[in-house]
């Protein structure tokens, strides 16, 4: 058994040093905040990491000034840290704080004035940390303001973290099982406000031969419901998209601004006339502060060869310190059983940043990553399907679809966000 040693009473009355909470990291350690000055006889106020077999992380030090009574780790393992303390390593933070990894203080994360002040004749404390969806983030115990604004006992505010503000997805459109289909599922307990846009004409001046001349937009809910079409994008809406920033540039172009209830939806992207050429399909998030965010992206579409293959795209957003768990998934044989007749047989996946340095490839899932992947439970149900399981700061990201060895066929790549 590890021994915890006691921290100074704060009264006559004997308390027994106490790990008073316990939260656990993706890598598996133990984070332990409680009332105790050391951990296994090394010193550690009121916090400590810990490995699975029970050792002292040594390089993990934070030094709050007083007891840690709550702890919540972040999906990208940032711990919040909340207590009777008034400063950790030296600097300001009143009941609530937010540590790096490596244990230094999140000087990103500023609650300001913290939580003061007392209805009772308890100390000012936080005592719990409760991480909701979206970057929320409830915290209760004994205060009666929040960065000087009136909170008794309980406040929820926004931690900044990372989220999916765009989706794009280029590919050549053709017809038939071959148009190019952008899905999205919304999460959360309110509307959410997305555009959507086609684009063809636009291409051109970023060089892309063969742009889709009129390109038209239908809009699906889960249950093959037609909620919204759009050919030219002046035609309806005209006002309302331009407001928002991000009117495409092409009269001939389509946009849909519309407002979603939590669900999965689909953008059908494809030639008036059958008319046939490279399109490119976008969603972005333009109802940033609601309580719903979309936690998957996709793209369907016809993966051809040299310039015709599929690229899927996501913009990040939060924070420039935030983190973004996510997974992106390249499918092929699968599709199959969902009725594509042509499916990709062997789908290769290569993700990139903004400036198309390679993070990672990858050809079948299991060459890499097999665990890791397994453990979210969204592993390919194919073995020749393709994954990549990354940790991502704000910011563009691409991720490109092709044929093992030049091979052709429908393919779908999806971003999800991953806790």
């Amino acid at each position: 058994m590890v021994a915890l040693s006691l921290a100074a009473p704060l009264s006559a009355t004997m308390v027994l040093p106490v790990a008073e909470w316990r939260e656990l990291q993706h890598n598996g350690q133990i984070v332990l905040g409680g009332r105790f000055v050391q951990y296994s006889g090394i010193n550690r106020t009121f916090i400590a990491r810990i490995f699975g077999d029970g050792s002292l992380d040594f390089g993990f030090n934070p030094a709050p000034n007083d007891w840690v009574q709550s702890l919540a780790v972040e999906p990208d393992d940032r711990i919040l840290v909340g207590g009777l303390f008034t400063d950790v390593n030296g600097v300001g933070r009143h009941g609530i704080a937010r540590l790096n990894t490596n244990g230094s203080l999140d000087l990103i994360f500023d609650p300001g004035a913290g939580c003061v002040g007392s209805l009772t004749n308890d100390a000012t404390q936080v005592r719990s940390i409760a991480l909701q969806q979206f970057g929320r983030v409830l915290a209760g115990g004994v205060f009666t303001s929040y960065d000087n604004q009136l909170r008794d006992n309980i406040v929820r505010f926004f931690d900044g973290a990372a989220f999916f503000q765009n989706l794009s997805a280029r590919a050549h459109v053709f017809t038939g099982e071959r148009i190019l289909i952008a899905g999205l599922i919304i999460e959360g307990t309110e509307n959410k406000a997305v555009l959507i846009r086609g684009l063809g004409p636009t291409l051109a001046s970023f060089g892309v031969p063969a742009p889709l001349a009129n390109p038209t937009l239908s809009l699906y809910d889960h249950t093959g419901a037609l909620i919204a079409a759009n050919d030219n994008w002046k035609a309806t809406q005209q006002t309302q998209i331009q407001a928002t920033g991000l009117a495409p540039p092409n009269d001939f172009e389509a946009a849909i601004l519309i407002s979603l209830p939590p669900g999965a939806y689909t953008a059908f992207l494809q030639g008036k006339a059958m008319t046939t050429g490279i399109g490119l399909s976008e969603v972005y998030d333009v109802g940033p502060n609601v309580n719903a965010q979309p936690t998957n992206l996709s793209a369907r579409a016809f993966v051809g060869t040299g310039g015709d293959v599929l690229i899927g795209g996501t913009i990040i957003g939060g924070n420039a310190a935030s983190l973004q768990r996510v997974l992106v998934r390249a499918l092929g044989p699968s599709l199959a059983g969902a009725g594509i007749a042509t499916p990709l047989a062997n789908p290769t996946l290569s993700l990139r940043d903004a400036n198309g340095n390679v993070i990672a490839n990858n050809d079948n899932w299991k060459d890499s990553q097999q665990a890791d992947i397994a453990a979210t439970g969204k592993a390919p149900s194919n073995d020749l399907e393709s994954a990549v399981l990354a940790l991502l700061a704000p910011g563009n990201y691409t991720a490109i679809v092709a044929g093992k060895n030049a091979t052709t066929g429908v393919a779908l790549v999806e971003f999800y966000s991953l806790p």
